[in-house]
């Protein structure tokens, strides 16, 4: 993080910046959270002017610069900027450097002022068949990253990725070598650009570590360097701390509403156009997705921004929070079922809704340009009374609007294609068409070119959304938190929704907020059909919060489950599931216990847990992952066993059913929530996320602190270390 002229300490793991009297009302709180520190052996923020590369990760390997200019416009603070072709960094040689046929992993912030042959990150000897590893960008296809690996007697081993790779914009590369999956990867902005199966080749060698080299030139900031692989949330992790999630896109940005003013009858544009709006009805709430907003009242509160210049805008995102769950509304237009954002003069707007004429097959229905030339995009999801942010964005190789909700694409039908802009150049409002909606709105933006997938989760991140579970892989997961209906609805984007035969809606939650489902173990159950999306081959992550009560139970009695053909070996397809407390008959299963199991080759493994694990009444998260040569069993957070395993997972037709198998007529009784399913194998950290966020209660505590804004200056340094102290001590114990 950046401390523009003050004096920083470590305090507790948190950067604290010292000002005295000078600080003005001028301030944001912003949040801090640790570093990735486990593996870490060589880490160069170059934020310290007098001792730029000093080497963070506390283990000694600091650099040396060779024609690099210390910069203090870092992604972060400092940086070094590069001019000439000769310039470069390098770290002397060390032994914490020599990865052998180990997992390594390469970070590294970068802006170029060019495109050519330039090497980002260097331990080569030089020469195809030595031992060694560099990342590069290539000169015939500027746009092209390059991670090489080699050794002794054997070609370079190569994986290369095309992106969008522009001069002058700050970019996150990472380069990752997992031995446990025979695999590498490159990210690019916190997202999986490529990977594919490798040769762990011994690349340990003689040569210091060169940050950037032949060629290069740009600025460099944040470089890591981990001695094993990281998991793609810690991977997103370190993309949000390290300027990803600190700087929204001000790229094309028309206007931006964050409703952060508090009072008045202004919401002020902070996109530096000048387009405020005016204030009408709607009041003031301190219960915003990021600090304050607007409450609507569906009674005619709406906000007239007037005039907009720009006649073409392609992207538009919004926060928004009902006050009651938005779903089909069989009747006429009433208070609460439709949200618009308009340029009211010429009918022109985005409206989300449930009225009659926006609704269809039971969805909620996104509308854009309503008169003359109707844009409709249909979605089957309610719009639960919490937070959830909305983007649209106009897809120019599909020729359609795409649909992204809290971040994650979803599966949608558009109605006519012909491109027309969101909103003509004319007065701008928010929920005016009518002024139905009632509820919360915050952090308004809208630019004039389409945001990247990667850009759009970072706005998520950024405005509140940080607590989704991992998304890479993610093919079902449902909330539960609807708290009404027949429908369970997937969140993954795949459409996978469950229909709820008897189960009820409880408040009961292993976090204390949202809804689950509570099954009777008599005849409730989801069933959530046989997509092919819900078949995968190699590999598969189950996970669920769960709740027992006492019963005698049926053997491993199923939380999910796609069963076998029949209710013979080898049973499932896969399997998460718990026997009774008051059921025992050695040696088939334990009692009060929690089971993982997958079928690959038509051969049945399993993981179960030991007896009497479970009490009933207690809240557990359960995870199970096959990675094709392992099945692993979490509960809350913690790997309890692993078993050998190896094939590929069958799918032998069955729908994937919750609280009931699928071969057979038996349930199980208890609370459900939460529950993810994954096509690949979640990380031992990932699952530890999981349990975190849905309630786990383990992680580490966040410190905010007032951080000065803009030119903001310190005037004295006279604040007392202990005062600092139990401020962070009293935040600790708020959260």
């Amino acid at each position: 993080m950046r401390c523009e002229g003050f004096r920083r300490i470590l305090v507790f793991g948190v950067v604290v910046c010292f000002f005295g009297a000078g600080v003005t009302p001028n301030m944001l709180t912003r949040t801090v959270k640790a570093d990735l520190t486990t593996g870490l052996v060589g880490y160069w923020s170059f934020d310290n002017e007098l001792d730029p590369l000093n080497d963070d990760s506390n283990n000694g390997h600091d650099a040396s610069n060779h024609g690099g200019t210390w910069v203090d416009n870092g992604v972060s603070g400092g940086a070094f900027q590069f001019d000439d072709d000769s310039d470069y960094i390098d770290v002397p040689d060390h032994s914490d450097f020599d990865f052998g046929t180990g997992s390594f992993t390469l970070c590294c912030w970068v802006k170029t002022t060019k495109q050519d042959y330039m090497y980002i990150l260097d331990k080569d000897p030089q020469g195809v068949g030595n031992p060694a590893f560099f990342v590069r960008m290539n000169k015939l296809y500027p746009n092209e990253l390059t991670f090489v690996t080699g050794s002794t007697g054997n070609p370079d081993d190569r994986l290369t990725t095309t992106e969008s790779f522009t001069n002058g914009d700050w970019h996150f590369l990472v380069f990752k070598r997992d031995s446990s999956e025979s695999k590498k990867y490159i990210y690019f902005d916190g997202q999986l650009s490529a990977s594919a199966a490798a040769p762990m080749y011994d690349v340990s060698n003689s040569e210091p570590l060169l940050i950037v080299s032949w060629n290069f030139q740009g600025i460099v900031d944040e470089v890591r360097v981990y001695n094993r692989a990281l998991s793609a949330s810690e991977i997103q992790q370190l993309y949000n701390q390290g300027g990803g999630g600190n700087q929204p896109p001000t790229e094309g940005l028309v206007g931006y509403w964050s409703f952060d003013e508090g009072s008045g009858s202004i919401a002020h544009d902070y996109s530096g156009n000048g387009n405020d709006g005016t204030i009408y009805g709607a009041s003031w709430d301190t219960d915003g997705s990021s600090g304050n907003c607007l409450y609507f009242d569906g009674d005619g509160d709406y906000v007239d921004v007037g005039y907009v210049t720009s006649s073409n805008i392609k992207t538009f995102n919004i926060w928004v929070k009902p006050d009651s769950t938005i779903t089909k509304n069989t009747g006429s237009p009433g208070p609460g079922n439709t949200l618009h954002l308009a340029t009211f003069s010429l009918g022109q707007n985005f409206a989300l809704g449930n009225s009659t004429v926006l609704v269809q097959d039971e969805t909620i229905t996104l509308c854009w340009n309503k008169k003359p030339n109707r844009r409709t995009c249909v979605i089957n999801l309610p719009i639960t009374p919490s937070w959830h942010m909305i983007t649209c964005v106009w897809n120019l190789e599909e020729e359609r609007y795409d649909v992204y909700f809290d971040g994650i694409k979803q599966s949608v039908s558009s109605g006519t294609v012909t491109h027309v802009p969101l909103f003509s150049a004319n007065d701008f409002e928010i929920n005016r068409d009518n002024s139905r909606y009632n509820g919360k709105i915050d952090e308004v933006r809208i630019y004039d070119r389409v945001l990247s997938e990667s850009e759009i989760q970072q706005l998520y991140n950024q405005g509140g959304g940080g607590n989704q579970p991992p998304t890479e892989g993610l093919v079902g997961y449902w909330s539960f938190d609807e708290g009404s209906g027949s429908i369970a609805h997937d969140y993954s984007g795949n459409g996978n929704d469950g229909t709820i035969y008897g189960a009820s809606w409880t408040t009961d939650t292993p976090s204390g907020n949202g809804y689950a489902l509570s099954f009777d173990g008599i005849n409730d159950y989801v069933d959530c059909g046989n997509d092919v999306s819900l078949n995968p081959e190699n590999e598969i992550t189950l996970a669920a919060w769960y709740k027992p009560v006492s019963f005698a139970g049926c053997g491993n009695s199923p939380i999910i489950d796609k069963g076998y053909y029949t209710n013979t070996d080898p049973y499932y397809q896969y399997h998460l599931g718990v026997t009774g407390d008051n059921y025992h008959q050695p040696p088939s299963y334990a009692y009060a216990a929690f089971l993982f199991h997958i079928s690959a080759d038509d051969t049945l493994y399993g993981v179960p847990t030991p007896d009497g694990f479970w009490t009933a009444g207690n809240w557990y998260h359960i995870a199970g992952t096959y990675d094709g040569s392992t099945v692993k069993l979490y509960v809350n957070g913690d790997l309890i066993d692993s078993v050998p395993a190896s094939g590929t997972m069958q799918d032998y037709g069955k729908n994937v059913y919750f609280g009931r198998f699928t071969n057979k007529n038996a349930y199980t009784p208890g609370i459900i929530d939460e529950i993810s399913i994954y096509n690949r194998a979640l990380s031992a950290s990932e699952i530890q996320q999981l349990y975190n966020q849905g309630g786990g209660g383990n992680q580490p505590p966040e410190v905010s602190f007032l951080y000065p804004t803009g030119n903001e200056r310190a005037i004295g340094e006279g604040l007392n270390i202990l005062f600092w102290r139990q401020m962070i001590l009293m935040e600790k114990s708020r959260k």
